[in-house]
């Protein structure tokens, strides 16, 4: 509990009531470092201009930090491959316990088979979910050298379509819909009145969608390791995928797929390349890298300078990771091409329509640079 909060030190008094007697001084204490790192967490956001709104009343904590191994809790063998969870508890319960001639239970755990010799382990949380309760274990384990991808690089291009299209014209189509079972408990609740009832309703959704969760990330997952193991570079675009929700037809296919997921494993990782938003990759040709336009309900490309047709998912997947790869050309190109007179009606005339970029190489990129300022329009 927030017991007091000084406006001046900006510190907050947290406390955990007293009749909480079963969690360790340990634990007690993790919980308070948690809730003050989650207020700076939020103080953060406030700084970069987000909404974080009022703080509201919690009923319950969902997580407890276990941070020593041995001390908080340990894994204890049982059998070969087997191992029972200890958690440590109040030294008054503990002697309640002793006193009672009772021993303090080991718990049965289910994914036990995970545990390795090997493993070295340090933090944890105990977290609760709707489908029960879990242990969330921090190990360490011996550094395997992993096989180095085979290929360089590959693009690719987000969609509504195809979740997701690579370069080489691999496309994934992921759809994970709401099930049976959550439509009608979702209609159940909107006629229940008693709170009994809805409690228990609203664990039925509350599981229905863990479920939908865990079956998203086990998609992204796949399709990340297989990228990876692939590809030593992959390059993608910084869609915005908060305006295709905006738009009646794709918001709840946007919904349905696992297009969030995939961009911000990407951008956690050491192979993902992320490029600019604002990039035309749709309208430029990847032979003679023109602009052309490509409404929407287009799904092949025609570029009517060199006559180039291709899908246009491949096609915008394929100069994504042109602009990577010879992101030295391109910037100067596409930062010019943004720019707008301020005091003029007329729109400056595309660079791109006139220079031919596969002309030159990376080595000439100097004096490519030099020309594409020459023929930058006037402002």
């Amino acid at each position: 509990m927030i017991r007091s909060y000084d406006k001046t030190t900006k510190e907050s008094f947290i406390t955990i009531p007293a009749t909480i007697k079963s969690l360790t001084a340990k634990m007690k204490q993790d919980i308070v470092a948690d809730i003050k790192n989650s207020f700076k967490a939020l103080a953060a956001l406030k700084k970069k201009g987000h909404k974080i709104g009022g703080l509201g009343f919690a009923k319950s904590c969902n997580s407890i930090s276990l941070s020593q191994y041995g001390n908080g809790y340990e894994f204890i063998k049982v059998a070969a491959g087997k191992y029972k969870l200890q958690l440590s508890v109040n030294n008054e319960i503990r002697k309640e316990l002793t006193t009672k001639d009772q021993k303090f239970k080991l718990i049965s755990i289910h994914g036990s088979d995970q545990i390795k010799p090997e493993m070295e382990f340090t933090s944890a949380k105990l977290v609760r979910k709707p489908s029960g309760f879990y242990i969330h274990a921090t190990v360490y384990l011996p550094r395997e050298d992993k096989p180095m991808p085979k290929k360089h690089s590959i693009g690719l291009d987000f969609g509504i379509k195809n979740t997701l299209t690579t370069s080489e014209g691999k496309t994934w189509n992921i759809r994970v819909p709401e099930s049976q079972r959550l439509k009608l408990a979702q209609k159940k609740l909107a006629r229940q009145t008693g709170e009994s009832n809805r409690k228990r309703t609203k664990q039925i959704i509350q599981k229905e969608y863990e479920k939908l969760d865990n079956k998203k990330e086990d998609l992204a997952n796949k399709i990340i390791s297989e990228l990876k193991k692939e590809y030593e570079v992959i390059v993608f675009q910084n869609d915005n995928f908060t305006t295709w929700k905006k738009n009646k037809g794709m918001s709840r296919v946007v919904q349905h797929s696992v297009l969030g997921r995939l961009k911000s494993k990407l951008r956690s990782s050491d192979q993902g390349q992320e490029i600019d938003r604002y990039i035309p990759t749709t309208k430029l040709c990847d032979v003679c890298l023109k602009l052309n336009n490509c409404p929407l309900g287009q799904k092949i490309y025609r570029c009517k300078f060199c006559g180039n047709e291709k899908d246009r998912d491949v096609k915008g997947a394929i100069v994504t990771e042109i602009f990577d790869t010879e992101r030295i050309i391109f910037d100067k190109a596409v930062r010019l091409y943004q720019r707008k007179p301020e005091s003029s009606t007329t729109t400056p005339t595309p660079i791109t329509s006139e220079l031919s970029f596969r002309d030159y190489s990376l080595s000439d990129s100097v004096e490519l640079k030099s020309e594409i300022i020459q023929e930058a329009p006037k402002l």
